[in-house]
């Protein structure tokens, strides 16, 4: 309920910002809003836009991955709208999101991760916890596949 509630006032903020009527402060700099961008949400900026918003930095980094998820879907049901073949750009657009959540999960979960000796441990331990990752942000969004 936390990560969507936080979630949804990261999406009104991003509306309220754009409108010029509006005198809503940005908590993310713009870079964060291309939809084929999939940069990873500095610590720094991060920082700075949970205490805009009063949320922890954790709480504004699964709120921005939540928001890319959602524009992902989104770019991917408009794509799936069209006649092409559209199968290796929805692959590219998936890792680019899947790199992005878990180069964020590799940092909050080096207690855990530091524990394995091997590389392909690691990475396992690691693909494990964004699948788990993954399912939660799916429910929250409601795309249960």
């Amino acid at each position: 309920l936390r990560n969507r509630l936080d979630f949804e006032l990261l999406k009104a903020n991003i509306i309220l910002s754009t409108d010029k009527s509006n005198f809503t402060k940005q908590w993310l700099p713009e870079k964060y809003f291309d939809e084929d961008s999939f940069d990873t949400l500095l610590e720094s900026d991060a920082v700075e836009a949970a205490a805009n918003a009063k949320i922890t930095p954790i709480q504004m980094h699964i709120s921005y991955e939540l928001l890319k998820l959602e524009s992902l879907e989104t770019q991917i049901k408009q794509m799936q709208s069209s006649k092409d073949d559209i199968s290796e750009t929805v692959e590219e657009l998936r890792k680019k999101y899947r790199l992005m959540v878990k180069k964020r999960l590799n940092v909050t979960n080096r207690d855990i991760l530091g524990k394995i000796h091997t590389k392909g441990e690691k990475q396992l331990e690691l693909a494990n916890i964004f699948d788990k990752t993954n399912v939660k942000y799916e429910k929250i969004l409601g795309l249960n596949k």
